[in-house]
């Protein structure tokens, strides 16, 4: 009974051992989300501000590629942005991530909601969108 019991453990041991090995880009895919194409991304972004989902600041992504943010305690900043052609967005900020560009694979999950993720595979929520700079 004990070798079984064993064998059981070790077997739902390795299952969830491949199941934590899923990217987060398959398990978006297994809820429903689907990958924003360039055209998707440019289009939701173009003339848009967006709340950070931490709640302290926003961005404003405008039309010719600007890129601005707000932080709720007054600090401000500005940048670029684009879509890439391999269906990610980039921003450059100068004083963030020594000045590289950083990119995101971005998805609309079935409740509608936008989330993105990053080349490490860190999913990062996404705040409200409204039309228009509300910096």
């Amino acid at each position: 009974m004990i070798g079984k019991v064993s064998k059981l453990l070790i077997a739902a041991s390795a299952i969830a051992s491949l199941a934590a090995c899923q990217t987060t880009s398959e398990m978006l895919a297994e809820d429903g989300a689907t990958q924003l194409t360039a055209w998707e991304i440019t289009s939701t972004l173009d003339d848009t501000t967006r709340a950070w989902a931490s709640g302290n600041g926003m961005s404003y992504y405008a039309a010719d590629g600007a890129y601005l943010w707000k932080t709720n305690g007054g600090d401000t900043g500005d940048g670029t942005w684009m879509a890439t052609d391999d269906d990610q967005m980039c921003f450059t900020v100068e004083t963030w991530n020594n000045g590289n560009p950083q990119c995101y694979t971005m998805y609309k999950k079935s409740d509608g909601s936008i989330v993105s993720v990053d080349g490490a595979g860190k999913l990062y929520p996404l705040g409200a969108f409204q039309k228009g700079n509300k910096l």
